[in-house]
């Protein structure tokens, strides 16, 4: 009887035992396990799992692979326990994308920003370049409004027609240059162009509907100063010759 006992008690010790023992073997297999990567901390590792705070926990969890300092090292293992696991998994089912993005988002959010700030600083420097041209442009415009205006009223009338920019760029130098002999009464000088293709245009300056000059002006704005420079020369003469012209004919 004793035997017998002893052999009953033996064999539920064993139970027992291979009981405990299957048991944590399957809490260790089931255990997460996390290998530690390139620039992993214990709190980045915590936020990869829903909160920061988590890094305590995991600590405690693997107290006998980590010092004090809280370092680790890339590629090793840590326990991760099952209620930060289980908290982790209960967040991807109510949104799936929020973890895989927690640490990206903000990188993505800083270099669209950058973008961003890149793009606004080359379009308000683009519209600042616009805004001085349209300034500077105004000023011309007024002063040749005014040189024109003066001509007009003191010295006869002076029309511009035209069109391309190296007539109008003659055209303003005519008018910087311009200054009416003494005495020459009232006049109309007509300043006109005609495009002339691969060629350049064509300027003709007319006083009082009677050509006075005629010239092809070429891309090169010294070479259009140059000619227009040498107009207001020949307009000077011309309205001289008619002043002493008609000074001749009154004497009779």
């Amino acid at each position: 009887m004793g035997l017998r006992y002893s052999i009953i008690v033996s064999l539920f010790s064993i139970i027992a035992c291979g009981s405990t023992l299957y048991a944590q073997d399957q809490k260790d297999t089931g255990s997460y396990r996390y290998t530690v990567n390139a620039g992993d901390n214990l709190k980045s590792i915590a936020e990869d799992f829903g909160n920061s705070g988590y890094w305590k926990k995991i600590y405690e969890a693997n107290a006998n692979k980590i010092d004090a300092s809280h370092i680790i090292y890339t590629g090793q293992t840590l326990t991760i326990p099952d209620e930060i696991v289980s908290n982790r998994d209960s967040s991807v089912v109510e949104n799936s994308d929020s973890l895989k993005n927690t640490r990206r988002i903000p990188a993505e959010n800083k270099s669209q920003k950058n973008r961003a700030d890149k793009k606004l600083s080359e379009f308000r420097e683009a519209f600042e370049k616009v805004v001085a041209q349209e300034q500077q442009a105004e000023v011309h415009q007024k002063k040749a409004s005014s040189d024109r205006g003066s001509t007009i009223s003191i010295n006869g009338m002076v029309l511009d027609e035209t069109r391309s920019k190296m007539g109008i760029d003659f055209y303003n130098i005519f008018y910087r240059h311009w200054e009416s002999p003494p005495g020459a009464g009232n006049f109309m000088i007509t300043i006109s162009e005609q495009p002339t293709p691969s060629r350049g245009t064509m300027i003709t300056i007319s006083i009082d509907n009677e050509k006075v000059f005629q010239n092809r002006l070429q891309p090169k704005y010294a070479y259009t100063e140059k000619v227009a420079r040498y107009a207001v020369g020949v307009c000077y003469r011309t309205l001289l010759r008619q002043r002493s012209t008609s000074n001749s004919l009154s004497g009779y």
